[in-house]
C-alpha cells in the first residue's frame, strides 16, 4: 500500500502547545478565575471578532492574494491571532484541560475561506460546550480552533513561533507571571 502522504498530497507536522499554554496559565490564570467564568468567555469572542475583522478586511482588500502584505497588515493580523489563540487557552486553563501538542495536515486542497468558515462553525459549538461546562467538547473545539488558527496563519505566511513569541512575557508590561 502506498504512503497515504503521497497519494493525497499531504504534508503532517507536530506542533507543541505545552509551553505556549503554560505562559498563558503563568500570565493570567489568576486574574482570569477571579473573573465570572461567562465574561472570560466574552472576552475570548471579543479577540476572535477581531480577528475575523483583520482577515475580512485583507481579504476584502486582496492582500492575501496578492501577497501584498504592508508591514501594520502583518503586525495586526499576528496580534488578532496570537491574541485568539491566547483566550483559547486561558479557556482551556479555567476547565483545566492541557493540549500538550496538535497536528497540522497541510494539503494541496487547504483554502482560506474553508478555514475561516469552519473557524467560526467550531465556535458555535465551544460556546455550546461552554454554556454546559462539556469538558470533552470543549477541549475537541479548542483542537479544531487551534487547528484553523494555524492553518490561517500558514495562509498568510505568518510562522507559528511569531504567534506563541507574543505570549512569552506579558503583551502590556513586558514581565513574566504578570496579571496587568
Amino acid at each position: 500500500m502506498k504512503n497515504l502522504n503521497i497519494i493525497f498530497n499531504i504534508k503532517i507536522s507536530k506542533i507543541n502547545f505545552k509551553e505556549f499554554q503554560n505562559n498563558i496559565y503563568n500570565s493570567f490564570f489568576e486574574k482570569d478565575k477571579n473573573r465570572d467564568y461567562f465574561l472570560n468567555t466574552l472576552w475570548y469572542l471579543e479577540e476572535l471578532i477581531e480577528l475575523l475583522l483583520e482577515l475580512y478586511n485583507l481579504l476584502n482588500l486582496n492582500i492575501l492574494k496578492e501577497n501584498n502584505f504592508k508591514e501594520n497588515n502583518f503586525k495586526n493580523l499576528i496580534i488578532e491571532l496570537s491574541d485568539t489563540l491566547a483566550w483559547i487557552f486561558s479557556i482551556l486553563n479555567l476547565n483545566k484541560i492541557k493540549i500538550n501538542e496538535i497536528y497540522i495536515f497541510d494539503s494541496s486542497l487547504d483554502n482560506l475561506k474553508f478555514f475561516i468558515y469552519n473557524l467560526l462553525y467550531s465556535n458555535l459549538y465551544l460556546i455550546k460546550a461552554i454554556k454546559k461546562k462539556d469538558l470533552k467538547n470543549i477541549k475537541n473545539q479548542a483542537y479544531l480552533i487551534i487547528f484553523y488558527i494555524i492553518k490561517i496563519s500558514h495562509f498568510s505566511k505568518i510562522e507559528v513561533e511569531l504567534l506563541f513569541n507574543r505570549y512569552k512575557v506579558c503583551p502590556k508590561c513586558n514581565n513574566n507571571k504578570c496579571i496587568c
